[in-house]
Protein backbone atom coordinates (compact mmCIF):
# COMPACT_ATOMS: atom_id res chain seq x y z
CA UNK A 1 0.00 0.00 0.00
CA UNK A 2 1.33 3.44 -0.88
CA UNK A 3 0.76 6.96 -2.11
CA UNK A 4 2.08 8.26 -5.42
CA UNK A 5 2.64 12.01 -5.59
CA UNK A 6 3.66 13.27 -9.03
CA UNK A 7 4.83 16.87 -8.98
CA UNK A 8 5.49 17.10 -5.25
CA UNK A 9 7.07 20.57 -5.42
CA UNK A 10 7.63 21.81 -1.84
CA UNK A 11 5.53 18.96 -0.44
CA UNK A 12 2.51 21.01 0.63
CA UNK A 13 0.26 17.94 0.39
CA UNK A 14 2.46 15.58 2.38
CA UNK A 15 1.13 16.60 5.79
CA UNK A 16 -2.39 15.56 4.77
CA UNK A 17 -1.47 11.97 3.90
CA UNK A 18 -2.03 9.24 6.51
CA UNK A 19 1.05 8.26 8.45
CA UNK A 20 2.39 4.75 8.04
CA UNK A 21 2.12 4.55 4.25
CA UNK A 22 5.04 4.67 1.85
CA UNK A 23 4.90 7.94 -0.09
CA UNK A 24 6.65 8.05 -3.46
CA UNK A 25 7.43 11.67 -4.36
CA UNK A 26 8.34 12.50 -7.95
CA UNK A 27 9.94 15.92 -8.37
CA UNK A 28 12.30 16.95 -11.23
CA UNK A 29 13.71 20.02 -9.46
CA UNK A 30 16.71 18.88 -7.36
CA UNK A 31 16.50 21.91 -5.07
CA UNK A 32 12.92 21.05 -4.17
CA UNK A 33 13.91 17.42 -3.57
CA UNK A 34 16.43 18.60 -0.96
CA UNK A 35 13.78 20.82 0.61
CA UNK A 36 11.38 17.88 0.89
CA UNK A 37 14.07 15.71 2.43
CA UNK A 38 14.95 18.29 5.08
CA UNK A 39 11.45 19.52 5.96
CA UNK A 40 9.32 16.38 5.87
CA UNK A 41 11.11 13.93 8.12
CA UNK A 42 7.99 12.55 9.85
CA UNK A 43 6.77 10.58 6.85
CA UNK A 44 7.96 7.42 5.09
CA UNK A 45 9.14 9.27 2.00
CA UNK A 46 10.82 7.89 -1.10
CA UNK A 47 12.02 10.92 -3.05
CA UNK A 48 12.60 10.39 -6.79
CA UNK A 49 14.40 13.25 -8.54
CA UNK A 50 12.84 12.54 -11.96
CA UNK A 51 10.10 13.84 -14.22
CA UNK A 52 7.16 11.61 -15.11
CA UNK A 53 5.68 11.43 -18.61
CA UNK A 54 4.56 8.90 -21.21
CA UNK A 55 8.10 8.09 -22.35
CA UNK A 56 11.46 7.11 -20.87
CA UNK A 57 14.61 9.12 -21.44
CA UNK A 58 16.12 12.54 -20.83
CA UNK A 59 14.46 15.88 -21.46
CA UNK A 60 14.63 19.61 -20.87
CA UNK A 61 12.65 20.75 -17.83
CA UNK A 62 11.68 24.42 -17.77
CA UNK A 63 11.89 26.14 -14.38
CA UNK A 64 9.61 29.11 -13.76
CA UNK A 65 9.56 32.06 -11.36
CA UNK A 66 6.69 30.27 -9.66
CA UNK A 67 8.07 26.78 -9.00
CA UNK A 68 4.55 25.35 -9.15
CA UNK A 69 4.42 26.06 -12.90
CA UNK A 70 7.70 24.42 -13.96
CA UNK A 71 7.08 21.90 -16.72
CA UNK A 72 8.43 19.66 -19.47
CA UNK A 73 6.37 21.86 -21.78
CA UNK A 74 7.12 25.36 -23.02
CA UNK A 75 4.57 28.13 -22.58
CA UNK A 76 2.12 29.26 -25.25
CA UNK A 77 2.46 32.71 -26.78
CA UNK A 78 -0.30 34.01 -24.51
CA UNK A 79 1.63 33.16 -21.35
CA UNK A 80 5.33 33.26 -22.23
CA UNK A 81 5.78 36.79 -20.84
CA UNK A 82 3.65 36.28 -17.73
CA UNK A 83 5.69 37.42 -14.71
CA UNK A 84 4.79 34.45 -12.51
CA UNK A 85 4.84 31.78 -15.22
CA UNK A 86 7.91 33.04 -17.07
CA UNK A 87 10.40 30.25 -17.70
CA UNK A 88 13.76 31.38 -16.31
CA UNK A 89 16.02 28.33 -16.52
CA UNK A 90 16.39 25.01 -18.33
CA UNK A 91 17.73 21.86 -16.71
CA UNK A 92 18.09 18.35 -18.10
CA UNK A 93 16.21 15.66 -16.18
CA UNK A 94 15.60 11.93 -16.30
CA UNK A 95 12.08 10.99 -17.39
CA UNK A 96 10.21 7.81 -16.41
CA UNK A 97 6.83 6.22 -16.97
CA UNK A 98 4.86 5.70 -13.78
CA UNK A 99 3.44 2.39 -15.02
CA UNK A 100 6.98 1.02 -15.34
CA UNK A 101 7.76 2.23 -11.83
CA UNK A 102 4.69 0.49 -10.41
CA UNK A 103 5.60 -2.80 -12.08
CA UNK A 104 9.32 -2.63 -11.28
CA UNK A 105 8.56 -2.03 -7.60
CA UNK A 106 5.80 -4.65 -7.44
CA UNK A 107 3.25 -2.15 -6.17
CA UNK A 108 -0.09 -3.95 -5.83
CA UNK A 109 -2.25 -1.12 -4.50
CA UNK A 110 -2.12 2.67 -4.66
CA UNK A 111 -4.14 4.14 -1.83
CA UNK A 112 -3.91 7.65 -3.23
CA UNK A 113 -2.63 9.00 -6.54
CA UNK A 114 -1.87 12.69 -7.06
CA UNK A 115 -0.78 14.14 -10.39
CA UNK A 116 0.17 17.79 -10.77
CA UNK A 117 2.54 17.60 -13.72
CA UNK A 118 1.74 20.90 -15.41
CA UNK A 119 0.02 19.77 -18.58
CA UNK A 120 1.45 16.23 -18.73
CA UNK A 121 -1.14 14.63 -16.42
CA UNK A 122 -3.45 13.00 -18.98
CA UNK A 123 -0.53 11.49 -20.90
CA UNK A 124 0.88 10.07 -17.68
CA UNK A 125 -2.51 8.57 -16.81
CA UNK A 126 -2.93 6.93 -20.23
CA UNK A 127 0.62 5.56 -20.17
CA UNK A 128 -0.24 3.52 -17.07
CA UNK A 129 -2.38 1.10 -19.04
CA UNK A 130 -4.13 -1.37 -16.74
CA UNK A 131 -1.91 -0.32 -13.84
CA UNK A 132 -4.51 2.40 -13.34
CA UNK A 133 -6.78 -0.25 -11.82
CA UNK A 134 -4.50 -0.35 -8.78
CA UNK A 135 -5.57 3.15 -7.76
CA UNK A 136 -8.19 3.47 -5.00
CA UNK A 137 -8.59 7.26 -5.06
CA UNK A 138 -6.81 10.36 -6.19
CA UNK A 139 -6.77 13.68 -7.90
CA UNK A 140 -5.43 14.92 -11.20
CA UNK A 141 -4.93 18.39 -12.58
CA UNK A 142 -7.18 19.28 -15.52
CA UNK A 143 -7.16 22.43 -17.60
CA UNK A 144 -9.78 24.88 -18.79
CA UNK A 145 -9.93 24.48 -22.59
CA UNK A 146 -10.13 28.26 -22.90
CA UNK A 147 -6.98 28.82 -20.83
CA UNK A 148 -4.22 26.68 -22.35
CA UNK A 149 -0.88 27.56 -20.73
CA UNK A 150 1.54 25.06 -22.27
CA UNK A 151 2.18 24.07 -25.85
CA UNK A 152 1.02 20.51 -26.57
CA UNK A 153 -0.73 20.03 -23.22
CA UNK A 154 -3.84 17.88 -23.51
CA UNK A 155 -5.17 17.35 -19.99
CA UNK A 156 -8.57 18.74 -20.91
CA UNK A 157 -11.41 18.15 -18.47
CA UNK A 158 -13.69 16.19 -20.82
CA UNK A 159 -10.95 13.83 -21.97
CA UNK A 160 -9.80 13.04 -18.43
CA UNK A 161 -13.38 12.56 -17.22
CA UNK A 162 -14.15 10.09 -20.03
CA UNK A 163 -10.95 8.16 -19.41
CA UNK A 164 -11.53 7.82 -15.68
CA UNK A 165 -15.13 6.74 -16.17
CA UNK A 166 -14.00 4.10 -18.67
CA UNK A 167 -11.85 2.60 -15.92
CA UNK A 168 -14.74 2.63 -13.44
CA UNK A 169 -13.84 5.64 -11.38
CA UNK A 170 -16.47 7.97 -9.99
CA UNK A 171 -15.75 11.68 -9.91
CA UNK A 172 -16.42 13.49 -6.66
CA UNK A 173 -16.14 17.08 -7.88
CA UNK A 174 -16.83 17.02 -11.63
CA UNK A 175 -19.76 19.45 -11.44
CA UNK A 176 -17.84 21.90 -9.27
CA UNK A 177 -14.91 21.79 -11.69
CA UNK A 178 -17.15 22.42 -14.71
CA UNK A 179 -18.86 25.30 -12.93
CA UNK A 180 -15.54 26.93 -12.10
CA UNK A 181 -14.32 26.63 -15.69
CA UNK A 182 -17.59 27.99 -17.09
CA UNK A 183 -18.07 30.91 -14.74
CA UNK A 184 -14.65 31.86 -13.43
CA UNK A 185 -11.27 32.88 -14.77
CA UNK A 186 -9.78 29.59 -13.58
CA UNK A 187 -6.89 28.13 -15.59
CA UNK A 188 -6.73 24.67 -14.01
CA UNK A 189 -8.22 22.66 -11.18
CA UNK A 190 -7.84 19.33 -9.41
CA UNK A 191 -10.35 16.69 -10.47
CA UNK A 192 -10.96 14.20 -7.64
CA UNK A 193 -11.88 10.58 -8.22
CA UNK A 194 -12.23 7.19 -6.53
CA UNK A 195 -12.71 3.68 -7.79
CA UNK A 196 -16.08 1.95 -7.88
CA UNK A 197 -14.39 -1.44 -7.77
CA UNK A 198 -13.84 -3.47 -4.62
CA UNK A 199 -10.31 -4.11 -3.41
CA UNK A 200 -9.57 -7.39 -1.64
Amino acid sequence: MCIIDIGTNYGADLKYYPKGLDIHCFEPNPILCEYIKINHTNRRLHIHNVAVSDYVGRSIFYLTEDTYSSSLYTLTEDYKDDFVLKQIQEITVDVIKIGDFIMDNNIQQIDYYKSDAQGMDYRILKSMGDQIRKIKAGRIEVVNKNKIIYKDQDNLLDDVVDYLKYYEFELTNELATRTLFDTDNIVDYDLKFRTKRNFI
